[in-house]
């Protein structure tokens, strides 16, 4: 795939033909680590000087993963040989949220399934001190309070979202906000960083980055 420390670009039209199985897995766990960890930058030097280069001035990260899978053989839209639909999103928008007097902001909060090859993120629950907890199990979020009260939230809405902005090709870099069903609590759920695959009817997300606006209802 290299020659002189370059990537040899695939022909026109062969995404996805030039790799499949494992290797595609692997090459998939790779840039899903680098990108996971916002350091998709080292592979750069491979384009350099190359015409179409994933990662020129003013391109946006969405635009620098989908092409850089693209240039390595891989679709940006499905999982090689697995009929997976895989999906990104990644803001580098700012969002200003209004906020109630009794309200708190609580974050970032990262779930992640595994590293360095993504998986679906098992059931996991973090603690806040002073707050409650925090859980994310079977795409349902839940904010606990120590004193009962609790907010729920749908992450599968999150999905929706991405591709109603019209993944792969998206030009809305915005946070997604998700609203929550109160039980005592309101919530707002405020997502910068999310992964994941999507084979109808189930969907699993390795990575979720957020923000969390929350404040007593009623």
């Amino acid at each position: 795939m290299f020659v002189d420390g370059k990537v040899v670009r695939q022909a026109e039209g062969s995404a996805g033909a030039g790799l499949v199985g494992a290797d595609a897995a692997r090459v998939r766990g790779i840039e899903w680590y680098l990108n996971t960890h916002r350091s998709l930058s080292l592979l750069a030097p491979w384009f350099e000087g190359q015409p179409n280069d994933p990662f020129a001035a003013g391109k946006k990260p969405e635009e620098t993963a989908r092409e850089l899978l693209v240039a390595l053989g891989l679709r940006p839209d499905i999982g090689n040989g697995s009929g997976a639909i895989y999906f990104t999103h990644y803001s580098d928008v700012p969002a200003t949220l209004s906020l109630a007097k009794s309200g708190t902001v609580v974050g970032p909060i990262v779930f992640k399934g595994g590293d360095p090859v993504p998986v679906a993120i098992p059931p996991q629950t973090v603690a806040v001190e002073g707050l409650g907890t925090i859980e994310l199990a079977d795409k349902l979020l839940t904010v606990s309070l120590d004193n009962g009260a609790s907010v729920k939230f749908d992450i599968a809405d999150a999905m929706t979202e991405v591709y109603r902005r019209g993944w792969p090709k998206v030009d809305d870099h915005h946070p997604i906000e998700l609203k929550g069903m109160p039980n005592g609590l309101d919530g707002t759920v405020v997502i910068d960083n999310m992964n994941g695959t999507y084979m109808e009817p189930d969907l699993d997300i390795s990575l979720l980055r957020f923000w969390l606006i929350l404040s007593k209802s009623g």
